[in-house]
């Protein structure tokens, strides 16, 4: 059996760069269409990400994801995110040198209604396996300075 190489291109591939942890908020850059687009918070991480892996073909989802937006909605929704990563003008943005922190995150397979891969933290050049987004953004989260924990029980 002939060994799978890693592709460091391959299309499910980005590179994240966080530039205030703290708020989840950066760059995300497609190593397959070489075009960069800003997010805010995990959500357009997410949908970033879900968006260019959807566009590129792969790696596919195992299913069609249940919604409460009706299918015209849906369709009008997948369309703008189509077109945004379709424009030409929105090519890669430069290094910020404020990063504080680098990630490529290589996902592997779709499967479980999440998403399963590889994250390498750049600045440390660790790599560690994840299996699902939450777990993703765990790892993400360490780049984090310390906060403090809500303390659910209430003790003092």
């Amino acid at each position: 059996m002939q060994a799978m190489l890693y592709r460091p291109y391959a299309s499910g591939s980005c590179t994240v760069t966080m530039l205030r942890p703290a708020e989840c908020s950066g760059i995300m850059t497609s190593r397959f269409f070489h075009k960069s687009t800003y997010f805010y918070n995990e959500w357009e991480l997410i949908e970033g990400i879900d968006s260019m892996l959807n566009q590129v073909g792969g790696p596919q989802e195992a299913f069609t994801p249940r919604n409460f937006l009706k299918a015209s909605r849906r369709n009008i929704k997948k369309r703008r995110a189509e077109e945004e990563m379709a424009d030409t003008t929105n090519n890669i943005i430069p290094m910020q040198p404020e990063a504080k922190a680098t990630f490529v995150i290589d996902v592997q397979y779709r499967q479980h209604a999440s998403w399963q891969g590889t994250i390498t933290w750049a600045e440390k050049g660790e790599t560690r396996r994840f299996r699902s987004v939450l777990e993703m953004l765990r790892l993400m989260s360490e780049a984090q300075p310390e906060q403090e924990t809500v303390d659910w029980k209430g003790e003092e």
